[in-house]
């Protein structure tokens, strides 16, 4: 949920929520042109709020990629306190299950996930998962 909270918190969040529910049906770059905000920016909020249902997309396929077509849904969230900051005290914990100190792992806190195995340290071998649907794969 720290990635809802931080696009809740940016400066163009709501400008990119009321344009896609008075424009549905409408791509990112299209968004991105129309409000001047960066394609990224623009990307990342409406990803977000699809994850947690408050947007859907469709796939729009024509010549070249397919393009992610959005449409506003709405709804609401509670926020928990004490959930978000376990959620978030998660970057910095170590990987019990070796009984070793010096293996860690790296949480990704915008997507949820560990993402790669520090053997040895932050300065030692760092092994990084890939991570497909509540699966990690060792590359």
């Amino acid at each position: 949920m720290i990635d809802l909270m931080k696009i809740v918190g940016s400066d163009h969040f709501l400008m990119i929520v009321e344009f896609v529910k008075n424009n549905p049906g409408n791509n990112a770059s299209h968004i991105s042109k129309k409000l001047n905000i960066h394609i990224i920016t623009v990307q990342r909020c409406l990803d977000t709020l699809e994850k947690y249902g408050f947007i859907v997309t469709e796939e729009k396929r024509g010549s070249g990629r397919p393009s992610k077509i959005y449409s506003y849904v709405g709804g609401s969230f509670n926020v928990n306190i004490d959930e978000l900051l376990s959620e978030y005290m998660m970057r910095s914990e170590r990987v019990r299950e070796t009984g070793n100190p010096d293996i860690m792992f790296s949480y990704d806190v915008d997507k949820e996930i560990v993402n790669a195995v520090l053997v040895g340290g932050k300065k030692g071998r760092k092994i990084k998962l890939v991570y497909l649907k509540n699966v990690f794969l060792f590359p």
